[in-house]
């Protein structure tokens, strides 16, 4: 393992806290939050894959400087 490696687990690791720290919430509507695939009753996201991408996005969003 690299330094780039590290690197990245390291950066990884604060996402993850920094998402569990903000839980934003969420009504389940039939329609993934991500990609607005039809969903299962009380789902939020079609699958683990569009919740990461959601999470990743927001958590984006919010580290966005305004101005």
């Amino acid at each position: 393992m690299d330094e780039a490696d590290i690197a990245q687990q390291e950066v990884e690791l604060n996402l993850q806290l920094s998402l569990q720290r903000k839980e934003p919430s969420l009504a389940a509507t039939g329609i993934c939050h991500f990609c607005s695939e039809q969903v299962a009753e009380g789902q939020k996201f079609c699958d683990s894959d569009c919740e990461e991408d959601w999470r990743r996005l927001q958590w984006q969003r919010s580290q966005r400087v305004r101005g």
